[in-house]
């Protein structure tokens, strides 16, 4: 034991002991006071991106643990979500609600405070099994053993609502079985020896079965929003029917069917059953359309009322109506129908019925990523001619010639044109050495890109036809300017680069273009410059523009 000899040593270690006792005392990473924003970096961001992920507000390939505008912009959407401040900043409020207790809820479900995983056993297990079973998750039995197949069930549960597929029932998991148990307990039974939930009127949901469920897919059918069978079984196909439905009509998109969704559903059968749609003065009288109006038909040119208009959304959302909106099914919106039809390998007859429908809401559901978005902004643009080629890039790297000053931009200019929607823009090769990063040439140039995507940063690529030196070549686009600030010099070492990039060299030739920094171009052959590797997803998407032939 340590003795101080005098004052001085008696000062020296009670400085020494207080110094230990705020070293000791220290909070940890997810309850320290400091504020992260813009700039941040370390092993408390990365906690809070690993956090954000397994939430899924972050959705970057990686964690970075750099808290650029992808980091920030995820945080506004997780406070948004809680109804408190949307500033970006993960302060005292916000940390609180991303790693607050759930603990109490997940109690309230018998599950306990340990992670249950494969060999687990007793009243916590059984517990977890009856729960499985009654959510439609559960295919063995239920013994109170964490064996192989209840671990298959937790499984098929985690990769169903989206978190980490490890087997395991651990916080994460046992909040999000507290949060369907604390929903669904006034609105189901617990299940049957046979596996079915026992129903009331009140909410249908994933694992319900009976009558109920295929009076539900008999309404989705009646309306062409069913894409799979009436089977009485609530499974992941009318769970995804059911919020392409919510999503097309503004409701809330949670795969349940609940009292808002019925009420929506009911009032648009009940529309079609009254014939609400063909009054007098709404279609031609005696016109052979008249009959088309009924909800449980297709909808076709005379056609008026709510369930035109609502169609007529879905078509402006994914880009194919030039009209407006306006609930009436003239001569437009049948030209409308007949262009997505034809762009999506259906009989093309300008009538929207259920196979025309269950397209358009598969698309709805997917989101813009993979549909295309057309926009309905900017005039449409004709698909050049010629052959596309496909080129090795090695050739077209000799090709596109690659600009590093603004004086030399018309030398690195080249037109893309979007395979799937036809939209075209002019772009600037800036950069890239694996494949070619790209700049639009100007802010008319960003609006169609970004038209493109829906509006939205994307990974996702894109099979397009890149003009450049008086040839077509089959090229895949990814959708997500990074490396780079438009507000900065180009080639200047910077912090806050696009993308979560964080500190390095500014990628980013062209100013006032409204994007900051590159995208990716790939071509046949081409790498990433990250891992020097021919990209599968980007080769696919080459193979596709070689054959727009």
């Amino acid at each position: 034991m340590f003795i101080p000899k005098s004052e001085k040593h008696v000062k020296a270690y009670t400085a020494m002991s207080l110094s230990a006792v705020m070293l000791f005392s220290t909070p940890s990473l997810a309850s320290a006071a400091t504020q992260l924003r813009l700039g941040s970096s370390g092993a408390e961001v990365r906690e809070v991106q690993t956090k954000l992920k397994d939430l899924g507000y972050f959705n970057y390939d990686s964690i970075t643990g750099y808290y650029g505008v992808i980091t920030r912009d995820a945080v506004i959407r997780f406070q948004a979500s809680k109804g408190i401040s949307q500033d970006g900043v993960v302060g005292k409020d916000t940390r609180g609600h991303l790693f607050g207790g759930s603990s109490g809820s997940v109690s309230s479900v018998g599950l306990g405070t340990a992670t249950l995983a494969r060999g687990s056993k007793g009243g916590n297990v059984t517990e977890l099994q009856k729960i499985l079973k009654g959510l439609g998750y559960l295919s063995g039995k239920v013994d109170g053993s964490f064996g192989p197949q209840t671990e298959k069930d937790v499984k098929t549960f985690q990769k169903a609502y989206g978190l980490a597929i490890d087997g395991r029932v651990g916080p994460k998991t046992k909040a999000k079985i507290s949060e369907l148990i604390s929903g669904g307990s006034k609105e189901t039974g617990r299940g049957s020896e046979s596996g079915d939930r026992k129903v009331s009127t009140t909410a249908l949901f994933r694992g319900n079965k009976g009558a109920q469920v295929t009076e539900l897919q008999n309404k989705l059918k009646s309306l062409g929003y069913l894409s799979g069978k009436v089977d009485g079984s609530f499974g992941p196909q009318t769970e995804k029917d059911v919020k392409a439905f919510q999503k097309a009509y503004s409701l809330e998109v949670d795969g349940r069917a609940g009292p808002k969704t019925m009420a929506k559903l009911n009032s648009l059968i009940s529309e079609g059953s009254k014939g609400k749609e063909e009054k007098p003065g709404e279609t031609n009288k005696g016109s052979s359309s008249s009959n088309s109006n009924k909800t449980t038909g297709a909808l076709k040119k005379g056609s008026k009322g709510d369930r035109v208009t609502e169609l007529q959304k879905m078509l402006k959302t994914l880009g194919y109506l030039s009209g407006k909106v306006d609930g009436s099914f003239g001569g437009q919106t049948e030209r409308d129908v007949k262009a997505f039809q034809k762009a999506n390998g259906l009989a093309v007859d300008g009538s929207a019925g259920p196979k025309t429908m269950a397209k358009i809401n598969e698309l709805i559901s997917k989101g813009s990523e993979e549909t295309g978005n057309r926009g309905e902004d900017r005039p449409e643009t004709s698909a050049p001619s010629g052959k596309v080629e496909m080129i090795h890039w090695s050739t077209v790297d000799t090709l596109w010639t690659r600009v590093n000053h603004i004086s030399d931009k018309s030398k690195g200019e080249a037109r893309i044109t979007d395979i799937d929607t036809g939209k075209s823009f002019m772009v600037v090769r800036s950069g890239g050495y694996n494949h070619a990063d790209v700049e639009t040439a100007s802010a008319a140039d960003t609006k169609i890109f970004r038209s493109i995507y829906g509006g939205v940063d994307s990974w996702n690529r894109r099979a397009i036809i890149v003009e450049v030196a008086g040839k077509r070549i089959a090229a895949s686009m990814a959708g997500y300017p990074h490396a780079g600030r438009d507000d900065m010099p180009n080639r200047a070492m910077v912090s806050n680069r696009s993308g979560d990039y964080g500190y390095g060299q500014n990628l980013d030739l062209i100013k006032g273009n409204n994007m900051d920094g590159v995208f990716d171009v790939h071509f046949y052959g081409s790498k990433t410059h990250g891992t020097n590797k021919v990209c599968d997803k980007h080769q696919a998407q080459v193979k596709r523009a070689a054959a727009s032939n």
